[in-house]
């Protein structure tokens, strides 16, 4: 999935995200405060609404377009949609046992044709190719409940891939025996199969980055390789990456790497290499064609670490494999990343804004890129 633009607007907090439009590589920029973790926020929850059918917990308006690749297909062919979705001011009991505010609106429309896929208002809804549609969930996105229908299982399978902020938030848990079980099994299924198993199947539940180091590690030896390699790039003294238990009485398993021979488990490696070990393994083992979000890229990240990040995500991007929304303060971050990147973003009465750095004139000489941003801001609250 790439998105293409946003536009937001929430009766129950008051802010409101107007037209934001993403290119492949995206740095959000600006003063603290000024909206841009808020509209990675944004974009994390609604994804998760049409992936995993969470609901929605305020009064609000959503629009995003996106393109969606058909992966059955060698080569995924694109297609563009525009989702609009709208929730009112009732609360009701969701499918995760929790308040949400039911779905007062819904609307699915693949762009090159122009056809209306979805046309929902509260209980009345059509969907194409669909004559007795039975009653569903108030709280639920069409697309997630006929997720096993195309295109919906398409547009489902695809986001699924994306990595968002709430992925972020379990990355280092550590494993139970039983989740570790569970795991061998789905291998053991997909080999039994023959099918890959997908990013998918860790970034979208509570699985930490040390299941996926494991799954890629037993099932695609290749793709593990050149993701050790690129580590090693930046800690030479990695020998391996691993999961282990921390004790022998059926403990929680955990990250490990191992250093001249001895092994090092998570809770006694520094957050500079486990960041490094995350963001790599996302950039290694995310699908093509899905969105990467990184709120303030620089965090734990050490000097020896940042030029690596920046110029393995900048080779990604170029290569149109992957969409980058990042955010940052660090002036090596925004001086390395190319100007035409930047989104710089500000809010004012809970309205966010975003422009380009063009439109500002910034970014005309690269070494004093970050020293513009600065001045600029500075002339904002002047």
């Amino acid at each position: 999935m790439y998105i293409n633009w946003i536009e937001y607007e929430s009766k129950t907090s008051g802010q409101k995200i107007n037209h934001v439009e993403f290119n492949r590589l995206n740095l959000l920029v600006g003063a603290s405060a000024a909206g841009k973790t808020s509209i990675l926020r944004v974009i994390s929850k609604f994804i998760m609404a049409i992936s995993l059918g969470h609901s929605i917990k305020e009064q609000c308006k959503f629009k995003i377009c996106f393109s969606v690749a058909d992966r059955r297909f060698d080569v995924p062919a694109l297609k563009d949609y525009l989702w609009e979705i709208e929730t009112k001011e009732e609360d009701v009991l969701s499918a995760e046992d929790t308040s949400a505010c039911p779905i007062l609106r819904e609307k699915l429309q693949e762009l090159s044709s122009g056809n209306i896929i979805i046309d929902r208002q509260e209980a009345k809804i059509y969907i194409a190719g669909y004559e007795n549609i039975p009653q569903i969930s108030k709280t639920q996105s069409t697309i997630f409940i006929f997720r096993e229908n195309n295109p919906f299982n398409i547009i489902v399978d695809d986001m699924r891939s994306s990595l968002t902020l709430y992925n972020q938030n379990s990355a280092f848990y550590s494993v139970s025996h039983k989740m570790l079980e569970q795991l061998k099994r789905i291998i053991q299924d997909a080999n039994d199969n023959g099918q890959p198993l997908r990013w998918h199947y860790v970034t979208q539940s509570k699985f930490p980055v040390s299941l996926f180091i494991y799954i890629v590690k037993n099932t695609n030896r290749s793709k593990f390789d050149a993701f050790l390699e690129d580590l090693q790039d930046i800690f030479p003294e990695i020998e391996d990456v691993h999961l282990n238990q921390y004790s022998s009485d059926n403990g929680d398993y955990y990250l490990s790497i191992k250093q001249k021979g001895h092994m090092i488990l998570q809770p006694d490696i520094s957050s500079g290499v486990m960041r490094t070990i995350y963001i790599l393994a996302c950039i290694h083992f995310c699908e093509p064609s899905s969105v990467i979000m990184f709120d303030e890229l620089e965090n734990s990240l050490g000097v020896n670490c940042l030029d690596e990040m920046v110029e393995r995500i900048i080779q990604k991007s170029a290569k149109k494999q992957m969409q980058f929304l990042l955010t940052s303060h660090h002036p090596y971050i925004i001086n390395q990343l190319p100007t035409n990147s930047w989104l710089v973003i500000s809010q004012k009465d809970g309205i966010i804004d975003s422009k380009k750095a063009s439109d500002l004139g910034l970014g005309k000489m690269k070494q004093d890129n970050f020293f513009d941003l600065i001045n600029y801001l500075k002339r904002q609250f002047a």
